[in-house]
């Protein structure tokens, strides 16, 4: 990852309805990491087609240890 790197719990945002406006912050060499490691299947769904389906590079990272979502700003 390139740029400066943001790290969000992507349950406690999610819980607190701020999703939808975490991405409107970020820069072109900005990337937003969600830890989606205690969210369960049916939330870390929704993030990733809120965030998708907004217009941003999303992806989803995903081994034993950790779980993350990945969002850059399209360019």
């Amino acid at each position: 990852m390139n740029g400066h790197e943001k790290i969000v719990d992507a349950e406690q945002a999610y819980m607190q309805d701020k999703i939808e406006n975490l991405p409107l912050e970020l820069k072109p060499d900005e990337t937003l990491v969600l830890d989606i490691s205690n969210t369960t299947i049916h939330h870390s769904n929704i993030i990733f087609d809120k965030l998708s389906l907004t217009g941003y590079d999303v992806r989803k990272q995903l081994n034993n240890e950790e779980s993350a979502i990945i969002v850059n700003v399209k360019q």
